[in-house]
């Protein structure tokens, strides 16, 4: 069965800085429906629809998207069951470990602050401290973003 795409831009980003998605969506909202995959209680963007779903809805959102901004998450494995190659960001984790070649993995650019947290073994941070102990200087340091958005056209 042949899949007809449309003009649909899937974004999954909890852990990209909002920066980063405002920049994205200003990009393509004009071409683009965009749809933000997101919790109830999770941050609404402009110029946006909210996919509450649940999962069989999400698969058949990123199988009819032409584009898709995606984090190392549940929409990640599934586009990649879908063979739908993606753009997928990279905080904390890493794509060698739990990626796939068929994407577009970038990761997050190197720390703009020292990092010393000697008790973490899975990482050099925990994923649970709060913001002050974040890595970089600025939210707009943790990507570029002009990578990403030459990775979705």
């Amino acid at each position: 069965m042949e899949v007809h795409k449309i003009k649909d831009l899937i974004i999954h980003g909890l852990d990209i800085p909002e920066p980063t998605v405002l920049k994205v969506i200003e990009e393509f909202k004009a071409t683009h429906t965009i749809v933000h995959i997101k919790r109830e209680d999770q941050k609404k963007y402009p110029d946006s629809l909210h996919a509450l779903d649940g999962f069989r809805s999400i698969a058949i959102l990123l199988q009819l998207a032409d584009k898709r901004m995606l984090i190392d998450s549940f929409a990640q494995h599934l586009a990649t069951a879908f063979n739908l190659p993606s753009t997928v960001c990279w905080v904390t984790t890493k794509p060698e470990v739990f990626g796939y070649e068929l994407h577009n993995n970038i990761k997050a650019n190197k720390f703009t602050l020292p990092v010393d947290f000697p008790n973490n073994l899975y990482q050099p941070f925990a994923l649970s401290q709060d913001i002050s102990s974040c890595p970089y200087q600025k939210l707009e340091d943790i990507f570029d973003v002009d990578r990403i958005i030459k990775s979705l056209k």
